[in-house]
């Protein structure tokens, strides 16, 4: 039973993964199409605003003010609509980076278990040839120290020629 519930979890976050994954790319497309529906209704407002300056040019009076007015209305509208469209193009292109990116990574990280699985043999030698080397550092050191006798003060004479008696 233990073995059921961790094929679920695994299954469960290898769908996760692969959801992750895909975000940037379902993000992207809903910005796609709000980026056509924004060229769209820009589109249309450009060809209304130019239809009502043809309009205001033939009019005369208070309907030219009114017509004037409706104009900077659409003018606004248009001014709105280039700014969002803006912003929805630029979240897209950070979408496009984060898809690459995210690509990348997941291409690297697959790479990873193959690199560390051949390192940790390397270092085993690395450490092995260290321990080496310091336990042939222990032994000079051992070596070049003075070695000293039990011998009794009294066999040595005072007058610097060390012979015993």
């Amino acid at each position: 039973m233990p073995r059921k519930k961790s094929k679920k979890a695994i299954a469960t976050i290898q769908k996760m993964e692969k959801d992750f994954l895909k975000a940037p790319a379902k993000l992207n497309a809903i910005l796609n199409k709000e980026v056509i529906a924004l060229t769209k209704a820009g589109n249309k407002l450009k060809k209304a605003a130019a239809k009502l300056n043809s309009r205001i040019n033939k009019l005369v009076g208070k309907a030219k003010t009114k017509a004037a007015k409706e104009l900077v209305a659409i003018d606004k509208q248009l001014q709105a609509t280039t700014k969002v469209l803006a912003t929805a193009t630029a979240k897209q292109a950070k979408f496009a980076v984060i898809r690459k990116n995210l690509t990348q990574f997941e291409k690297d990280w697959a790479k990873k278990p193959k690199e560390a699985a051949a390192k940790p043999a390397a270092k085993t030698k690395v450490k092995k040839a260290v321990a080496k080397k310091a336990k042939s550092k222990l032994v000079a050191i051992e070596s070049i120290k003075p070695q000293t006798t039990e011998t009794p003060a009294e066999d040595f004479q005072l007058d610097g020629t060390n012979e015993m008696k």
